[in-house]
């Protein structure tokens, strides 16, 4: 399953490696640019936020593909 870019940015908070080369502290000004919140190292709220912001997040998308592949 491909990875938005939010989740991208999630995996980085948590220490996952998400293809991208870059401190938590970027990935986070990166969440904040592109959903204009701040919920810092928060990555449930991240992920809460990004669950009710599809269009933005990509995640029902994504989750929806998941689904449709099984």
């Amino acid at each position: 399953m491909k990875l938005t870019p939010f989740e991208v940015l999630l995996r980085t908070l948590t220490g996952g490696r998400g293809g991208l080369n870059m401190t938590k502290d970027d990935a986070i000004a990166r969440l904040k640019r592109m959903t204009g919140q701040d919920f810092g190292m928060d990555i449930d709220a991240w992920r809460r936020w990004g669950r009710s912001h599809p269009n933005i997040s990509g995640i029902a998308a994504a989750e929806q593909e998941g689904t449709n592949s099984q």
